[in-house]
């Protein structure tokens, strides 16, 4: 949340600061004002509400609205605290529908203790733009390890099946130079 916060802020102050982004400070208070105030999608109710049980007064607020002196502070409280009771099973309901997305796209990896996985696999060399780069891999796609015996030969060069190399045999960087970096797949497929 908090990450999501600083991102929204920064977004939020990139619309505002001259070139150097020497004066951000002068606008920092106005966007978080901005951030608390505005209701979210979820509650329909802003951060401000949640915290103070009033919406927030704004300079604007007060040469339109006429000054109301009815303000139930008991009948406030009241809907303050449903909200409040309400905000557990709908953060729960969130998570689970992210956890939902999250496992479309993603699949559990689990080893045991001592098992060989593929090292070769957490740090590769990339020639991108003609520069030699190092990418570490995300433990999601660390293989398990394969011997060198058992290994499969692998079609490398497009149409011409007579060119074949054996992919142990050849450097990272270069089974990487054949594959999409976005999107990794078996050489030959």
């Amino acid at each position: 949340m908090t990450e999501l916060m600083n991102k929204i802020i920064c977004n939020s102050l990139t619309h505002y600061v001259n070139k150097n982004q020497k004066d951000w400070i002068l606008y920092y208070k106005l966007v978080v004002f901005a951030y608390n105030t505005c209701p979210r999608s979820r509650l329909k109710v802003s951060p401000f509400f949640l915290l103070h049980g009033i919406d927030a007064n704004q300079p604007l607020d007060n040469k339109i609205k006429p000054n109301i002196d009815n303000f139930n502070l008991a009948k406030s409280l009241e809907t303050l605290q449903k909200i409040r009771e309400k905000i557990p099973n709908t953060i729960r309901k969130k998570q689970q529908t992210q956890k939902l997305n999250y496992d479309k796209t993603h699949k559990t990896v689990s080893y045991l203790p001592g098992q060989k996985i593929s090292d070769v696999n957490c740090e590769i060399e990339l020639i991108l733009n003609g520069k030699l780069t190092t990418d570490v891999i995300h433990v999601q796609r660390i293989k398990p390890f394969t011997d060198k015996k058992k290994h499969i030969q692998t079609k490398v060069g497009g149409k011409n099946p007579e060119k074949r190399l054996e992919c142990w045999q050849v450097g990272v960087s270069e089974l990487e130079k054949t594959r999409s970096r976005r999107h990794p797949r078996a050489l030959g497929t």
